[in-house]
């Protein structure tokens, strides 16, 4: 089973859950039609400030596509990359799921996030180039998340500070 490895920007949630097809479809009960159910985690995000915005997402979604359950969980932050690895080493990988760069780069090694360069280009180009890169890997071809948000690490320094205490500043990995 491939996993929809689709860490997105919140707005465009609900046009990637239309694109999931799941892991877990089940014959609905009347006239043989497709149940879909979706599992969505999350990481950190059921709290006063998010489960609002994603209880309704989801409840929207699932009337615009009937017969589909999304199953919402959210998993704490401590151990986050532990939880994911037990979930890929038991078969069990959400079909959409929340993942910084560095976490997906181990299940695209494997062969476990779909390829969403090869599954639909065209929707990279609506995400900044900068952001979606961060989902392509050096020795992997392809493209394995949409952005949500992306925490830059950036390490500002009060250079004349620096130089008086008589620093050198290129150790730093800047020059002035």
């Amino acid at each position: 089973m491939k996993l929809r490895n689709i860490a997105v920007p919140i707005a465009a949630l609900s046009l990637l859950l239309a694109g999931c097809t799941g892991g877990g479809a089940s014959t609905g009960a009347a006239g043989g039609d497709q149940a879909q159910e979706i599992t969505f985690q999350t990481w950190s995000l059921k709290n006063d400030r998010f489960t609002p915005y994603f209880e309704k997402l989801v409840a929207d979604f699932e009337k615009d596509n009937p017969g589909t359950k999304v199953n919402w969980i959210d998993q704490p932050g401590d151990g986050y990359e532990d939880k994911i690895l037990q979930q890929a080493d038991s078969g069990e990988l959400p079909d959409v799921i929340n993942l910084p760069p560095e976490f997906a780069y181990k299940l695209a090694q494997v062969d476990l996030l779909v390829d969403l360069e090869a599954k639909d280009a065209k929707k990279l180009d609506e995400y900044v180039d900068g952001a979606t890169n961060a989902y392509r890997y050096p020795d992997i071809k392809g493209q394995y998340g949409y952005a949500w948000y992306l925490g830059t690490d950036l390490n500002w320094f009060n250079t004349k500070a620096i130089q008086e205490a008589g620093l050198a500043t290129y150790r730093l990995g800047f020059s002035v």
